[in-house]
């Protein structure tokens, strides 16, 4: 194991992507099916009840109604209730609407300062419990959900903020809830909304009362963090390196959530197994809102894009907001394979030859079909002929190698 020292991030401020597009392949699901259901019935006997229908617009709305502001019959499921102020007569009218779509009765009554209403159906009640939860410390949304295209989380997130939303000045959205599950879930789809996010512990519990998680939504493309709150931490242990499909993955640190962004040439100068190297936190900068290809500084290939910048007629490309230059390169990648580079360098050619143009510049396709079905077998080829060439060395009573 090895000590790495940060570089690249001690400027005035970091600003790290917020926000993503949410490329979800569209659904061609129009319904929920709550099951069929063994009703019993005492003397008369039970009754099988048909499956029922209904549309995912409306199921996605009284979801909505029902993690915010239902409840539901915890000892037999016979009801769930949902419950609104006479202060916002707009969002009753959009509960009462919902619940006359639904194929099941639904009983409404008032007192002074609210309304509600009872959906008394079984089999309504215990499919809702199972793809929700029942408690409010319980509540959650399953996953086939969360991952619905956009105009359909749309429906699902303004429902839920209709009832335990908050917004502040106009300019952001604060969802809260006692369920940590379910703060962590809306976290989720309001990233894929296009909103950048902060959940936090509002208060701890204490005597009768329980812990408020809340999660504050901006619209906001960019974190911005300044140099005061950027701070470097020892650290002697593993560093793992991975990959994804696109070169992206997303991370939450204090309750915060941003895009991050690793590339081959960065694992390449860490060392491959054995061969040891340092590297750096890379330090990631916004583009300007003028498309990419008509800035000066930006070098296409294919679909892909790099930062770049020409020094005396040369030009060179920009990794973590450092120019690189030749130099850079022998000594932070060349160097670890020492003499053994140049036939390393040959392996990556011919592998290369392999494979069509169009599949080489795509960044999906590459990934999928050169670099995951190729990356192991060609770390463990290089690190046994850096192995092998350490081993020569130390019998020779030479290195070539840093």
């Amino acid at each position: 194991m090895e000590n790495y020292t940060g570089e690249g991030i001690g400027g005035e401020r970091v600003i790290l992507p917020a926000v993503a597009d949410w490329d979800c392949k569209e659904s061609d699901m129009g319904w929920v099916e709550v099951p069929q259901f063994l009703k019993r019935n005492g003397s008369i006997g039970p009754t099988l009840l048909s499956a029922v229908k209904i549309p995912i617009p409306t199921w996605l709305e009284l979801a909505g109604y029902y993690l915010s502001e239902g409840g539901m019959d915890s000892k037999n499921h016979y009801n769930f209730t949902l419950a609104q102020s006479k202060k916002k007569p707009d969002y009753i009218d959009k509960i009462r609407y919902i619940l006359r779509c639904l194929p099941f009765h639904s009983h409404e009554y008032s007192d002074d300062t609210m309304v509600r209403w009872n959906v008394g159906n079984k089999q309504l009640c215990e499919y809702i419990t199972g793809e929700f939860g029942e408690g409010h410390q319980n509540k959650h949304i399953p996953s086939w959900i969360k991952n619905l295209p956009r105009h359909h989380l749309v429906i699902l997130f303004d429902s839920l903020l209709l009832g335990d939303g908050t917004f502040r000045n106009g300019r952001f959205i604060r969802y809260s809830s006692t369920s940590e599950r379910l703060a962590y879930d809306v976290a989720e789809i309001a990233i894929k909304l296009g909103y950048s996010t902060n959940l936090r512990v509002a208060y701890a519990s204490h005597g009768r009362r329980d812990t408020l998680y809340q999660v504050t939504l901006r619209k906001a493309k960019y974190h911005d963090v300044s140099k005061q709150k950027i701070s470097f931490e020892n650290y002697t242990g593993v560093v793992y390196c991975f990959s994804t499909s696109t070169g992206f993955y997303v991370t939450m640190r204090n309750g915060k959530i941003a895009f991050q962004g690793n590339t081959f040439y960065v694992a390449a100068k860490r060392g491959f197994k054995g061969g040891g190297g340092s590297g750096g936190r890379s330090k990631l900068k916004s583009a300007e809102n003028r498309p990419p290809e008509a800035r000066p500084d930006v070098f296409r290939l294919g679909d892909d894009m790099a930062f770049r910048e020409v020094r005396g007629g040369r030009m060179l490309f920009t990794i973590g907001g450092k120019v690189q230059s030749e130099a850079d390169f022998k000594r932070q990648v060349a160097s670890r394979f020492g003499e053994k580079f140049s036939a390393a360098w040959r392996d990556a050619l011919d592998l290369l030859g392999n494979y069509d143009r169009d599949t080489l510049l795509s960044q999906n396709s590459f990934y999928r079909d050169v670099y995951k079905p190729n990356r192991d077998s060609l770390v463990e080829k290089w690190s046994g002929l850096v192995d092998a060439q350490v081993k020569e060395e130390k019998t020779a009573g030479r290195t070539s190698r840093p």
